[in-house]
């Protein structure tokens, strides 16, 4: 493998494959965290560094536009569809796909994928009319939502690329919400009885395992760990109170507790699957965003100077949360939380493309696989065209290895 300033000769393989304002947070994971505005309506996921936020914004116009958030404040409308609306729910490791739902032309609403520099693709819907889009794979290649089937149910779908849709449940109705690094995992919820919902992982060798509860109906699955060995989400318990959890096959159904009050919900989970985000009611009943790692436990992160926020995304590497918070006048807003300052810009290594750090036969392999699908992100020469000037340039690029 090629690491940082390392070069090597690759071609074998290939021919073997042929403006925000800082808040100090009410409650910090250290002295220098703090909570920006990200001057959003609602934030949705975050890059491998969190230098890159996707969430969505409402127009002069009273439309939701899916946006691009990138430090240290750039605002891009990424369009719909067709129709009034779009909404940012998911983006890349490296923050060059996003994934979401829009209105198309003919007002139906449907699940999108946009590759930078754009515009959206509209994923095909299985037999029915509706879709929508929730996550996407680190290396961006692919996406995991629900589709609609006719009589209005839905199944947890799972789309390569810009392909046709996978229902990963059969005859059981379930959403997807979640999927790990490479897009061999899925988790989301899944209907087990007339009022019964469970968390579910959707794996390619095993198909669906279906999670326990804390004795309670509902349940659901809402992120993995990169590896797809750790699950988050939120179960409910005998009192149909709703408790944030982490599981794993080896230990099983854990509970995360709560910041005071009644129930709790993780939305969000690290690559390695040691920090992990969601909300809280307190003691007062306030929903408040929380923080939680095995060491410390759940920790309020604050507000933006209001009475309730919600965590709804963390970056790749764990350092910097997204959700959503009031501020002092009560009104709700997007926020990024962190280290002080702007994140650092991702390593200039483009052969890169699954963003490990690391240059090696995966990243020929999914450059390969983006070639096939005539993915944006397979054009390393940026003329619109895919060729061997393209193989010819990843190859290049690859060679030189990282700064």
């Amino acid at each position: 493998m090629v690491q940082c300033g390392k070069r090597r000769s690759v071609a074998w393989v290939i021919a073997a494959s042929t403006f925000g304002l800082l808040v100090p947070a009410v409650a910090a994971q250290d002295e220098r965290a703090l909570m920006l505005d990200l001057g959003l309506h609602s934030a949705s996921d975050a890059s491998i560094l969190g230098g890159i936020v996707v969430g969505q914004q409402y127009t002069e116009q009273n439309q939701w536009r899916a946006v691009r958030w990138t430090a240290p404040g750039t605002i891009e409308n990424l369009g719909t569809l067709g129709g009034v609306s779009s909404f940012g729910r998911g983006v890349s490791a490296l923050g060059d796909v996003v994934v979401g739902q829009s209105y198309n032309a003919d007002n139906r609403w449907r699940a999108f994928r946009w590759v930078a520099p754009g515009p959206m693709v509209e994923l095909a819907p299985l037999d029915g009319v509706r879709s929508e889009a929730f996550a996407v794979s680190d290396d961006g290649l692919v996406t995991v939502g629900w589709a609609e089937v006719p009589g209005g149910w839905r199944k947890a779908a799972r789309w390569v690329g810009n392909g046709l849709p996978e229902n990963l449940t059969g005859n059981a109705d379930s959403e997807g919400y979640g999927v790990n690094a490479d897009g061999s995992v899925v988790v989301g919820i899944i209907r087990t009885g007339a009022s019964s919902y469970r968390p579910f992982v959707w794996s390619q060798p095993t198909g669906v395992t279906i999670l326990p509860s804390f004795g309670g109906q509902i349940g659901s699955a809402q992120a993995v760990s990169a590896d797809g060995t750790v699950v988050a989400g939120m179960a409910g318990d005998a009192n149909q109170n709703l408790l944030a959890f982490r599981w794993t096959a080896e230990h099983g159904m854990l509970a995360l507790g709560t910041l005071g009050g009644t129930s709790s919900a993780a939305t969000g989970i690290s690559a390695d699957g040691s920090v992990i985000v969601g909300w809280s009611r307190d003691s007062q009943n306030r929903k408040r965003a929380f923080r939680w790692d095995a060491i410390a436990g759940m920790v309020d992160i604050g507000t933006l100077g209001g009475n309730e926020a919600e965590a709804t995304g963390i970056s790749t590497n764990g350092q910097y949360i997204v959700g959503n918070a009031q501020n002092a006048q009560g009104q709700w807003r997007a926020f990024r939380f962190g280290p002080g300052g702007p994140p650092p810009p991702p390593p200039e290594c483009p052969a890169d493309l699954n963003a490990d750090g690391v240059l090696d036969f995966f990243d020929v392999q999914l450059f390969l696989s983006l070639f096939a699908a005539q993915d944006a992100r397979a054009d390393f020469t940026a003329d619109g065209f895919f060729n061997f000037f393209d193989v010819q340039a990843f190859l290049a690029a690859f060679s030189e290895g990282c700064p």
